[in-house]
């Protein structure tokens, strides 16, 4: 007696689909190492700027006080 899957050639279309699970995994797998990389990506792009501005702060002088000398306080008498 054959059965219904032999019968209907549509439901045995669908017999070889189950190798076909593998790239849909390998795929779902890989999609959270790249939001993972891309995220990484992106706060090492914000660490790197705000280095960068902090650095541009300190070579320009902003944060240094500006010492004022006297000329009474150098002399002696």
């Amino acid at each position: 007696m054959a059965s219904f899957k032999d019968l209907d050639p549509t439901l045995g279309a669908n017999r070889g689909h189950e190798t076909h699970g593998q790239p849909d995994m390998v795929v779902s797998m890989m999609t959270g190492s790249l939001l993972l990389g891309l995220l990484g990506t992106r706060a090492i792009a914000s660490s790197l700027t705000q280095l960068g501005i902090a650095s541009e702060e300190l070579f320009r002088g902003e944060r240094l006080p500006v010492l004022t000398l006297s000329d009474s306080a150098s002399d002696p008498g």
